[in-house]
């Protein structure tokens, strides 16, 4: 195959040259933005979430041991929207993690951005000899971008949002295990109308 300047992939290095670090820009000002919208869709769930999962009038017997560990359960009345408060927090929270499944996988872009700039850049300065601190500057330019990109993105994936996602999913399972919901005591709630759990 012909490598050599005038080469398609001699035209396509020369493009990368031109747009590549603009692209990692591009995308890393795109991740900012899905990483501020997921922290701003998923504070309220948190919040929500919470607040739930706070006693308010309820009174609980003693924990006890089962199968699946210490439990406790709710006995008296408890408010008539409270299990279907929690399915719209399920519900919102489902939607939101599609803003963050996104943000997850473009941090994984920009490392193989950085290692497509830098071969990119070697080549272009083996194909231009006369050119070759100009090539190796860029691969490494490059490299830089995508590396410290990925870095920030993964910190901020790693310390903010997903520690967030991982205190929504601790308060489900707090709320499934004290108030043991189940489908029969849900289907009893709605057809006496009046928000008793069984005891």
């Amino acid at each position: 195959m012909d490598y050599s300047a005038g080469s398609v992939i001699f035209n396509i290095s020369g493009f990368l040259a031109d747009h590549l670090i603009t692209l990692i820009l591009i995308l890393a000002a795109v991740e900012v933005c899905l990483a501020v919208y997921s922290c701003i869709k998923l504070g309220p769930i948190l919040k929500k979430a919470r607040l739930l999962n706070k006693p308010r009038n309820l009174r609980y017997s003693r924990p006890r041991r089962a199968e699946s560990g210490i439990v406790k359960e709710v006995q008296g009345e408890m408010p008539r929207d409270y299990h279907y408060d929690m399915d719209q927090i399920h519900i919102d929270y489902e939607k939101t993690m599609g803003w963050y499944t996104a943000f997850s996988m473009m941090i994984s872009l920009f490392p193989l951005l950085g290692i497509l700039g830098t071969v990119s850049g070697l080549f272009r300065a083996i194909a231009l000899e006369h050119e070759i601190y100009v090539g190796v500057q860029f691969a490494l330019a490059s490299t830089i971008y995508g590396l410290c990109a990925a870095i920030v993105f993964k910190v901020i994936d790693t310390f903010i949002v997903s520690a967030m996602i991982n205190r929504i999913e601790e308060g489900f399972d707090w709320y499934e295990t004290t108030y043991r919901i189940d489908a029969e005591s849900l289907a009893e709630e709605t057809a006496d109308g009046e928000g008793h759990y069984p005891e």
